[in-house]
């Protein structure tokens, strides 16, 4: 984790004050009394439920699974990710593993930045980062899946016969989420729970923790970040027979200076105590739970029991309301020793691994849902939305059924690609009616369109409209709003018009520089190597070039094959722009879907990190939205793309230029290839009706949704 040596220090201390050998006594003798308890509430609980799903990681997308237990959250919690270990659950294999998680921290370090005495173990070679110990070449393995959870083990690396903390010669399972939130609390605007149920047998000296933290930290003796510990533990050895090898004794915080927390957290025994907690054991299953709210409080639960709270926790770096708004990693950290405190910088016979493990039965994330959760969902388009399917939530959040002449629905749908899209409403007429579409934000998605009454009394009439703009890929909140009359929409069906359109389609940080291949079989544009365009298309920059290293020329794996090369004939060049931004300008001329991936390079590992808008040219609206970050070893972005599209490459990191390698045309696949789309309620008794009165501003309808939702 990330603290300073000093407060550690504090509390070793605490513990020796407050756990003296007759508490100790005490706790054991009601042990076994506990233990029996716990094994007969906890071992009752279910295992994977058929049915589960692993979650899209958003309201929008939810996951299938249990509710959070004993209530924590309320009621208005929606299971977002539900990662369940185990080979009848969610997560349960080696690949669902490598699709879920790193197994490094938010920083790309195996080993808390060098403090942790264990080394985390990548699965292979594909999965691994630099000096990263492998299972099967440097480490026996570490991980293992039962039916119902997933066991990790402590394990000495290669082959070495006594494992010490100074040297870094032990191995583990550790690893976190891939999956990650923008930020916590007020910024998030939801309400978080994070549930996690888990058991360990340790040896001496052992490592564990459930945390959150940011991507930025800084320790000036005060902290500098975001960082929650749900729960922490260490096999300390404190003299005098104060251990805790066993894992007995824990401590949950918010990591803050000056502390956030409503007790102490430095007095572990003395604050379990409070909490009516007198023994724990760790062999057995507990579940713990963290309670991030969006008004910034905060609290932390094992087994139902609130452990520890607070307030005004602000999740940017700096922890107050005026700082930079920092993003939101889970870790679960299964390790071994830490140098900087020296109740565990200790060594121990490799043998003392034997037999001890951590195991983890599930851990799962929750959003509250604000009234955008759609019901039925989640609603694809384009596609069909049945009128009766609208959001979760409740009068006036989710809908208006009251409201005399403005009756009003919320419909929460998923655009795969930006573009331009066609409406038609299908319903009943009793009298002439008129409404209108907006988004999120309560900009016009349609003008106010106007219904004829029904020709007969319960027929149908079907109404279209073209939305004025596109729409920006992503999750949208549509809002059905009748301005007047009584017209009673049955269902929406929606349809994709002529247009520029983006799906993003993958991440791919395997190929590397070697592109040949894999990627340009249509045509590519190589930084200061080689210009080869598709025969399809145009594509024009108003970014800079340059070569790294004088002439660019290096066998290194990250840098791009040169167009004219061997396999290892390579050239380091960059695209950037001195003012954080910068344009490719690519127009694909045949109406038809290609697949178009870019290749970013921090070659000189600068930290660079930047966000990749989609344009439609002719309008600006933004088609879709991608994150290009960590990309020390180079990375492609790989988009499905249909005409004239700009992408705009802008810095999002504080300080280093955008820097893009590389763009590759090839054939989309025949799925994304597109089909004559015909709206399935054209008939010729459908009566269109204006797609406009005039009333909305044509400055209002053409900048309507030029962002999508955040997704969450």
């Amino acid at each position: 984790m990330l603290f300073s040596v000093k407060p550690v220090a504090k509390h070793k201390v605490a513990l020796q004050r407050s756990w003296t050998s007759q508490h100790l006594n005490v706790a054991f003798r009601k042990l076994s009394l506990w233990c029996a308890a716990a094994a007969l509430f906890l071992g009752a609980l279910p295992g994977a439920r058929a049915g589960e799903t692993l979650g899209g990681g958003t309201v929008f997308n939810p996951a299938v699974g249990p509710a959070p237990s004993f209530g924590l959250g309320g009621t208005n919690m929606v299971l977002v990710k539900n990662w369940h270990f185990g080979t009848k659950g969610t997560v349960k294999n080696y690949a669902d593993m490598n699709d879920n998680f790193f197994y490094h921290d938010q920083f790309g370090t195996i080993n808390n930045g060098g403090k942790y005495g264990s080394n985390t173990v990548s699965p292979d070679a594909a999965n691994a980062i630099g000096g990263q110990p492998i299972e099967g070449v440097n480490s026996p393995p570490v991980r293992q899946f039962t039916t119902d959870s997933l066991m990790t083990f402590l394990t000495p690396l290669d082959k070495v016969k006594d494992v010490q903390v100074r040297n870094h010669n032990a191995g583990n399972g550790s690893f976190m989420a891939k999956w990650r939130l923008p930020n916590g609390g007020s910024l998030l605007g939801r309400d978080i729970v994070w549930e996690t149920r888990v058991r360990m047998e340790t040896p001496p000296y052992f490592w564990f923790a459930l945390w959150t933290a940011g991507n930025k930290w800084k320790w000036d003796g005060q902290a500098q970040g975001a960082e929650q510990d749900l729960v922490e533990s260490f096999g300390y050895d404190n003299g005098n027979g104060n251990t805790n090898y066993d894992g007995r004794f824990w401590h949950s915080n918010a990591v803050a200076s000056p502390s956030k927390d409503d007790w102490n957290f430095w007095d572990w025994g003395g604050t379990m105590a409070d909490k009516g907690i007198k023994t724990y054991d760790a062999t057995q299953y507990h579940i713990w739970t963290w309670v991030y709210k969006k008004d910034n409080t905060y609290a932390m639960y094992v087994d139902g029991i609130r452990v520890q709270g607070g307030k005004d926790y602000y999740w940017t770096f700096g922890n107050t309301a005026k700082d930079e708004p920092i993003d939101m990693d889970f870790l679960f950290d299964a390790g071994w020793g830490h140098n900087q405190i020296g109740s565990v910088n200790k060594e121990l016979p490799a043998s003392a691994f034997n037999g001890k493990f951590y195991e983890w039965n599930y851990s799962r994330v929750y959003l509250s849902t604000n009234g955008d959760t759609p019901q039925n969902g989640p609603h694809i388009l384009p596609g069909t939305v049945k009128a009766a399917d609208y959001n979760l939530g409740g009068q006036d959040v989710a809908f208006n059924k009251t409201a005399v002449g403005s009756q009003w629905y919320k419909y929460t749908v998923q655009v795969p690609a930006g573009g331009n899209y066609q409406f038609s409403f299908r319903g009943v007429a009793p009298t002439a009616s008129t409404f209108h579409l907006e988004d999120e934000t309560g900009a016009p998605v349609t003008a106010i369109v106007k219904v004829p009454k029904s020709s007969t009394r319960n027929k149908s009439v079907t109404v279209k409209v073209l939305a004025p703009s596109p729409l920006s890929g992503g999750t949208h909140i549509l809002k059905w709003v009748r301005d007047s009359g009584d017209f009673k929409v049955g269902s929406i069906v929606v349809t994709r018009a002529a247009g520029a359109s983006a799906t993003f389609v993958k991440t791919d940080e395997k190929t590397q520089g070697g592109w040949k291949g894999v990627y340009g079989a249509d045509g590519y544009i190589i930084a200061a190597d080689a210009t080869k365009p598709p025969a399809y298309g145009t594509v024009t920059r108003t970014s800079w070039e340059v070569r790294w290293n004088g002439n660019g020329l290096t066998s290194d794996v990250r840098a791009l094959q040169k167009q004219d090369g061997g396999a290892n004939d390579r050239v380091a060049g960059q695209w950037g722009s001195n003012n954080g931004s910068y344009d490719i300008d690519c127009n694909l001329t045949d109406g038809a879907t290609h697949q178009v991936a870019l290749y970013g390079l921090d070659w000189d590992m600068n930290g660079r990190s930047q966000d990749i808008r989609v344009l439609d040219a002719a309008t600006g609206a933004v088609l879709d939205t991608q994150d290009l970050n960590a990309y020390v070893n180079g990375k492609y972005l790989v988009w499905n793309i249909r005409g004239h599209v700009i992408f705009r490459v802008s810095v999002s990191s504080h300080w280093t230029n955008p820097a893009l390698s590389g763009i590759f045309f090839d054939p989309a696949p025949k799925s994304a290839r597109p089909n004559k789309e015909v709206s399935p309620l054209t008939s010729a008794s459908a009566k269109p009706a204006s797609q406009g009165t005039g009333k909305v501003s044509k400055t209002a309808a053409t900048t309507r949704l030029s962002q999508p939702k955040s997704g969450l």
